[in-house]
């Protein structure tokens, strides 16, 4: 019988932990030190806006999809909402990437089929079809789980 395991992901503000589960059981568990901290730094500094600002538009129109349409007023200017989405995308890129390398060099990381993010306070709408591109891995949601 051949082996198929799981990511499961899970962005938390001050970092974001990764599991490869075999049904219910953990089997291996890691932490990357990018987190909800760095988009929203990113975005503050990007658009010069405050730290309460970044977080208000990140939670209320961030996206990791840059084909999101519309403008948002950031300091008396109409920005495209397409310029918040491409500024949360790099990062959860860089997220997701540095959690492939990681898993990469584990040996079970070659049964991974499937890869799932939990839908917490953190989750920005769009993550998981980049979890899925970087994983290159079928992603899907997590409805009402814990935060690890």
């Amino acid at each position: 019988m051949d082996k198929s395991y799981s990511v499961i992901v899970t962005l938390n503000e001050i970092d974001t932990t990764f599991i490869i589960t075999d049904g219910n059981k953990t089997i291996f568990s890691g932490a990357s030190p990018i987190c909800w901290k760095h988009i929203i730094n990113d975005v503050k500094q990007c658009l010069r806006i405050s730290e309460d600002e970044a977080k208000r538009l990140t939670a209320s129109k961030g996206s990791c999809l840059s084909t999101v349409e519309g403008t948002m007023l950031i300091n008396a200017i109409n920005v495209p909402t397409r310029v918040l989405s491409e500024i949360i995308e790099a990062r959860v890129c860089a997220l997701f990437t540095s959690i492939k390398e990681t898993l990469k060099n584990e040996p079970l990381y070659r049964y991974v089929s499937s890869c799932q993010l939990n839908k917490n306070k953190y989750y920005i709408d769009g993550m998981e079809e980049v979890l899925e591109r970087i994983m290159e891995k079928p992603a899907t949601i997590l409805l009402n789980t814990t935060e690890h």
